[in-house]
Formats: C-alpha cells, structure tokens, sequence
C-alpha cells in the first residue's frame, strides 16, 4: 500500500464583499513580493505505508536568485515523527523536500497523529501557507498472507467453471473479522489477460465477518473488465439490507454467509455481480463461492 494524501480543505468560499465608495486616486497598490518559503495546501491527511519508514513533504519559495535556509518549526504531540527543523534551497530551486520519518510499529492503527509546521521567513501577500496542519494515519488493514479463493460469481456471469486461486487477505485491526482481499480480480485471477484489469490502484472486496453466522460481502468495485464495462460485486444479504429489510429477515431468507472453521462461504445464488453500475445478476448459483482463510486446515 503506498501513502494516500487527501486534502482536507479543497475550496474556500466567499460569502460576500463588503464594498465602499472611494475615489480614483485611492487605488489599491500591492506591497513588494518578498523573498519567503510556503507550502502549497495548508491541511491534508497522509495514509502511511506499514512498509516504509519515510515520506517526503515538499516546500517552495518565491525566487531562487542563491542558496537559502528556512527554519521549520515543529509541533507533534505524539512525539513519533522525527522531522527536519529547516530546509535548505540550492542555486535555482523553487523547491525542495524534507522527510518525515517514522516507525510504523509505534503508531496504533486507525488514530489519526496530528502535526503542525511552520516556516520562517515565509512568503506574503497571498503566496501559499506559512503553517501545515496535517495528520498521520496508519490503516487499520494487517496483511495475514494469502488465502483461498474461489470464484463463482464473475466467472459463472460469463459462463466459466468455478476457479480456486491464491489471493493476499487483510484484517481489520479495529473490527477483528472484517476482512479484504486485496486484487482479487486483478493479476490474480486465472481468466484475466493483461488489460483486463485496472493495475493502476488497488481494489479490495471486503467480507465484514465479525459475525459468523451473518456474513456479509459489502459492494466492492473490482477493477476488472472483460469488454462489457466495470465489474462490481455484492452479496444479496447487502442489497436487501440495503433496500430497508431487517437483518433478521434476511437471515431467515439464508442470504447471509457463514464463517465457520477458518472457511467463508455463501449459500447457492447468494451473490450478486454488476455491470458498470447497471443492473444486478444473481449468481454463485453452484455455491462454490468461498474463502479459505490463511489459518484454516
């Protein structure tokens, strides 16, 4: 997983302008620009990879006539980040970047750690930020390896048999059974040809487990396409949910999966696929949808 940065402020707007008569020799005149550093947003989140011990955050600076060194002041509670207290522009640089190094072990998943830089001297008169508020924020998502996958849902859609295949499986760290497989109709996937998948991100389908007697299999985009357009999976125990029946009915309909013995499986037509977000077909007909987690016999 690479980090994910997600602007927490994308527009600001104006309510209204208060405006005043004046006279034609009363004209505005913008002060000089001065020579100062900035960041370009002034808040966003970062989404830390467990694998890495670093990432960079990017400083600019009005002109670039030498060398020049900013002073970084530093505000993190938590204590878990070492960070750069300046940063230093060489010859004709606009910008440069320093590190936020970190250990991923210290940090519990799902808190959000806040941090706040200021730099000095900073630019004025409209050019960027001269403070950065932004938090760290380590996934809740814990690799457990590769479980067993079988896959009757796209692959009765079009009419193929069944297929097993190995697929890497996450937890929840926060909600233990919660689980997603992560690309399982990507590279993985025993029907697929290059270009049948979207490689440029990661897609998950998310089985919540948390109750074994009530699996459900949340409406996950697949990034797999055979021509037709986007695939998306579900359960029907989801799309009923959905539509405002009680768990209960659901339940006694037997829409909901199982997770028993390490293994989660659906009951026969209990799974759902779509076509670029049209309508619904009913499959896993043969019931051989399942999930053999890492640690089952």
């Amino acid at each position: 997983m690479k980090i994910f940065k997600s602007s927490l402020l994308a527009l600001l707007a104006i309510a209204g302008v208060a405006m005043t008569s004046c006279s034609d020799d009363d004209k505005y005149v913008p002060g000089p620009e001065n020579e100062g550093a900035y960041f370009g947003e002034t808040a966003s989140v970062y989404e830390i990879d467990v694998d890495e011990t670093a990432f960079p955050l990017t400083i600019k600076r009005t002109s670039a006539s030498t060398d020049a060194t900013v002073t970084i002041s530093v505000v993190d509670e938590s204590g878990l980040f070492s960070i750069p207290t300046s940063a230093t522009f060489n010859g004709s640089e606009m910008e440069t970047t320093i590190n936020v190094v970190y250990d991923a072990a210290k940090m519990t998943p799902g808190v959000y750690y806040p941090v706040a830089l200021t730099v000095t001297p900073s630019a004025e008169y409209g050019m960027g930020y001269t403070t950065y508020d932004f938090s760290i924020y380590k996934s809740p998502w814990v690799a457990l390896g590769n479980c067993t996958y079988t896959d009757a849902i796209i692959s009765e859609l079009y009419g193929a048999p069944a297929v097993s295949y190995e697929v890497p499986i996450e937890e929840n760290f926060v909600t233990p059974g919660v689980y997603r497989l992560v690309n399982p109709y990507g590279e993985y996937y025993p029907y697929n040809d290059p270009g049948d998948w979207d490689a440029s991100k990661d897609y998950y389908m998310v089985i919540d487990a948390s109750n074994p007697e009530r699996v459900l299999l949340e409406r996950s985009t697949t990034g797999c396409d055979w021509g037709d357009g986007a695939l998306s999976v579900w359960s029907m125990a989801g799309y009923y949910l959905q539509n405002g029946n009680s768990a209960d009915a659901v339940a006694k309909a037997g829409y909901f999966g199982t997770l028993e013995d390490g293994v989660i499986s659906w009951t026969k037509a209990g799974s759902l696929v779509a076509i670029d977000g049209g309508g619904m077909s009913q499959v896993n007909r043969s019931g051989e949808t399942k999930v053999v987690l890492p640690a089952a016999e």
